[in-house]
Protein backbone atom coordinates (compact mmCIF):
# COMPACT_ATOMS: atom_id res chain seq x y z
CA UNK A 1 0.00 0.00 0.00
CA UNK A 2 1.60 3.39 -1.05
CA UNK A 3 0.38 6.09 1.48
CA UNK A 4 0.99 10.10 0.75
CA UNK A 5 3.89 11.41 2.32
CA UNK A 6 2.57 14.97 3.84
CA UNK A 7 4.94 17.73 4.87
CA UNK A 8 4.56 18.47 8.27
CA UNK A 9 6.17 21.26 9.82
CA UNK A 10 7.03 21.27 13.43
CA UNK A 11 4.39 22.85 15.46
CA UNK A 12 4.37 26.28 17.36
CA UNK A 13 2.85 27.61 20.15
CA UNK A 14 1.23 31.39 19.94
CA UNK A 15 2.71 33.65 21.64
CA UNK A 16 0.33 34.96 24.54
CA UNK A 17 -3.31 33.97 25.29
CA UNK A 18 -5.73 35.75 23.47
CA UNK A 19 -5.02 38.98 25.36
CA UNK A 20 -4.71 42.37 24.11
CA UNK A 21 -0.94 42.48 25.35
CA UNK A 22 0.47 40.40 21.77
CA UNK A 23 -1.97 42.86 19.64
CA UNK A 24 -0.43 46.09 21.09
CA UNK A 25 2.78 44.52 21.06
CA UNK A 26 3.01 43.71 17.39
CA UNK A 27 1.57 47.01 16.16
CA UNK A 28 3.88 48.64 17.70
CA UNK A 29 6.71 46.79 16.21
CA UNK A 30 4.77 47.32 13.14
CA UNK A 31 4.60 51.43 13.84
CA UNK A 32 8.21 51.25 14.72
CA UNK A 33 8.98 49.42 11.48
CA UNK A 34 7.42 52.05 9.70
CA UNK A 35 9.26 55.03 10.78
CA UNK A 36 12.32 53.07 9.53
CA UNK A 37 11.32 54.35 5.71
CA UNK A 38 14.04 55.23 3.10
CA UNK A 39 12.37 56.97 -0.28
CA UNK A 40 13.90 56.01 -3.51
CA UNK A 41 13.90 58.36 -6.59
CA UNK A 42 12.80 55.80 -8.63
CA UNK A 43 9.51 54.64 -7.08
CA UNK A 44 6.98 56.10 -4.95
CA UNK A 45 6.94 53.23 -2.37
CA UNK A 46 9.74 53.87 0.05
CA UNK A 47 11.84 51.10 1.97
CA UNK A 48 10.52 50.51 5.51
CA UNK A 49 10.47 47.75 7.88
CA UNK A 50 6.90 47.50 8.12
CA UNK A 51 6.59 44.26 6.70
CA UNK A 52 9.13 42.95 9.15
CA UNK A 53 6.51 43.87 11.37
CA UNK A 54 3.72 42.23 9.70
CA UNK A 55 5.02 39.02 9.17
CA UNK A 56 6.17 38.66 12.64
CA UNK A 57 2.73 38.95 14.02
CA UNK A 58 1.58 36.64 11.84
CA UNK A 59 4.25 34.10 12.74
CA UNK A 60 3.27 34.62 16.82
CA UNK A 61 -0.01 35.61 16.91
CA UNK A 62 -3.50 33.15 16.46
CA UNK A 63 -4.87 34.48 12.83
CA UNK A 64 -7.59 36.54 14.92
CA UNK A 65 -5.05 38.55 16.71
CA UNK A 66 -2.68 39.26 13.96
CA UNK A 67 -5.85 40.30 12.02
CA UNK A 68 -6.45 42.59 14.56
CA UNK A 69 -3.02 43.72 14.76
CA UNK A 70 -2.83 45.13 11.24
CA UNK A 71 -6.55 46.14 11.10
CA UNK A 72 -5.19 48.39 14.42
CA UNK A 73 -2.40 49.47 12.78
CA UNK A 74 -4.12 50.33 9.08
CA UNK A 75 -7.16 51.61 10.77
CA UNK A 76 -5.00 54.58 13.36
CA UNK A 77 -3.39 55.58 10.12
CA UNK A 78 -6.90 55.80 8.29
CA UNK A 79 -8.05 57.92 11.66
CA UNK A 80 -4.99 60.21 11.10
CA UNK A 81 -2.79 59.06 13.48
CA UNK A 82 0.45 59.63 11.60
CA UNK A 83 2.53 56.35 12.04
CA UNK A 84 2.30 54.74 8.71
CA UNK A 85 5.42 54.65 6.96
CA UNK A 86 7.61 57.82 7.76
CA UNK A 87 5.06 59.27 9.64
CA UNK A 88 2.37 59.44 7.20
CA UNK A 89 -1.13 59.25 7.56
CA UNK A 90 -4.37 58.36 5.11
CA UNK A 91 -5.07 60.02 3.16
CA UNK A 92 -3.06 62.41 1.48
CA UNK A 93 0.81 60.79 0.60
CA UNK A 94 -0.29 57.15 1.55
CA UNK A 95 -2.82 56.82 -1.54
CA UNK A 96 -0.18 55.17 -3.49
CA UNK A 97 0.41 52.56 -1.16
CA UNK A 98 -2.52 51.57 0.03
CA UNK A 99 -2.26 48.18 -1.32
CA UNK A 100 0.45 47.14 0.50
CA UNK A 101 -1.35 48.14 3.61
CA UNK A 102 -4.40 45.82 2.52
CA UNK A 103 -1.81 43.53 2.01
CA UNK A 104 -0.90 43.55 5.19
CA UNK A 105 -4.60 43.15 6.54
CA UNK A 106 -4.42 39.78 4.57
CA UNK A 107 -0.69 38.53 4.86
CA UNK A 108 -0.40 38.62 8.84
CA UNK A 109 -3.72 36.29 9.32
CA UNK A 110 -2.62 33.86 6.49
CA UNK A 111 0.65 33.46 7.83
CA UNK A 112 -0.51 32.57 11.26
CA UNK A 113 -2.42 29.69 9.42
CA UNK A 114 0.13 28.51 6.95
CA UNK A 115 2.94 28.58 9.70
CA UNK A 116 2.07 25.48 11.25
CA UNK A 117 1.74 23.54 7.91
CA UNK A 118 4.52 24.87 5.83
CA UNK A 119 6.78 26.35 8.67
CA UNK A 120 7.55 29.88 9.54
CA UNK A 121 10.20 30.66 7.07
CA UNK A 122 7.99 29.31 4.13
CA UNK A 123 4.56 31.05 5.53
CA UNK A 124 6.54 34.50 5.91
CA UNK A 125 7.90 34.58 2.34
CA UNK A 126 4.05 33.64 1.64
CA UNK A 127 2.94 36.39 3.35
CA UNK A 128 6.04 39.03 1.43
CA UNK A 129 3.97 37.43 -1.76
CA UNK A 130 0.58 38.64 -0.59
CA UNK A 131 1.37 42.23 0.19
CA UNK A 132 3.14 42.40 -2.73
CA UNK A 133 0.61 41.62 -4.99
CA UNK A 134 -1.71 43.54 -3.63
CA UNK A 135 0.38 46.86 -3.41
CA UNK A 136 1.65 45.98 -7.05
CA UNK A 137 -1.87 45.43 -8.45
CA UNK A 138 -3.16 48.51 -6.57
CA UNK A 139 -0.19 51.06 -7.54
CA UNK A 140 -1.01 50.01 -10.96
CA UNK A 141 -4.40 50.53 -11.35
CA UNK A 142 -3.66 54.62 -9.17
CA UNK A 143 -0.82 55.03 -11.56
CA UNK A 144 -2.07 53.69 -15.07
CA UNK A 145 0.56 51.77 -15.20
CA UNK A 146 0.67 48.40 -16.90
CA UNK A 147 1.26 45.22 -14.28
CA UNK A 148 4.65 44.64 -15.66
CA UNK A 149 5.88 48.64 -14.86
CA UNK A 150 3.87 48.63 -11.98
CA UNK A 151 6.05 45.24 -10.80
CA UNK A 152 8.95 46.72 -11.77
CA UNK A 153 8.42 49.85 -9.28
CA UNK A 154 6.54 48.64 -6.74
CA UNK A 155 8.11 45.16 -6.45
CA UNK A 156 11.05 44.09 -7.68
CA UNK A 157 13.51 46.57 -6.62
CA UNK A 158 11.93 44.87 -2.87
CA UNK A 159 11.51 41.53 -3.19
CA UNK A 160 15.18 40.50 -2.06
CA UNK A 161 15.18 42.78 0.99
CA UNK A 162 11.79 41.56 1.66
CA UNK A 163 12.41 37.65 1.48
CA UNK A 164 15.38 38.97 3.90
CA UNK A 165 12.83 39.97 6.33
CA UNK A 166 10.88 37.59 6.46
CA UNK A 167 13.78 35.09 7.33
CA UNK A 168 14.66 37.05 9.81
CA UNK A 169 11.18 37.37 10.96
CA UNK A 170 10.76 33.42 11.24
CA UNK A 171 14.30 33.78 13.03
CA UNK A 172 12.77 35.95 15.97
CA UNK A 173 9.82 34.15 15.70
CA UNK A 174 10.91 31.01 16.44
CA UNK A 175 12.85 32.80 19.74
CA UNK A 176 10.27 34.32 21.34
CA UNK A 177 7.86 31.34 20.87
CA UNK A 178 9.30 28.29 21.08
CA UNK A 179 8.48 24.47 19.67
CA UNK A 180 5.89 22.27 21.16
Amino acid sequence: MVEAIRLQAPAYRTAGDGSLAGVIAMVLVTVLGAHVAVRLPFTPVPVTLQVFGVLLSGLVLRPRQALATQLAYVGGGALGIPWLAGGAALPGTVVLTAGYLAGFVVAAPLVSRVRTRAGAPLAALLGVGVVHLAGTLFLGLVTGSSPWQAFLLGSAPFLPLDGLKALAAAAVARTLVPRD
